[in-house]
């Protein structure tokens, strides 16, 4: 499964300099994850870290396929 990103993102920043596999890029003026990068932080137990520094709720969401 990978995290996914939707419309309500807001373009901060914040998420792609902690993905710690590379999976979010910018991509036509908007951030995407990389399903196949993206593992949702299994090894962390507190969730995704993208979503953990989201300040958006619902703008990151998890087990999409």
């Amino acid at each position: 499964m990978a995290c996914q990103i939707t419309e309500l993102c807001i373009g901060c920043y914040n998420c792609e300099p902690v993905c710690p596999r590379k999976a979010i890029v910018e991509a036509g003026g908007r951030f995407i994850i990389k399903a196949i990068r993206c593992n949702e932080c299994r090894e962390n137990t507190d969730g995704p870290r993208c979503r953990l520094v989201c300040p958006v709720e619902g703008a990151i969401c998890a087990s999409v396929s």
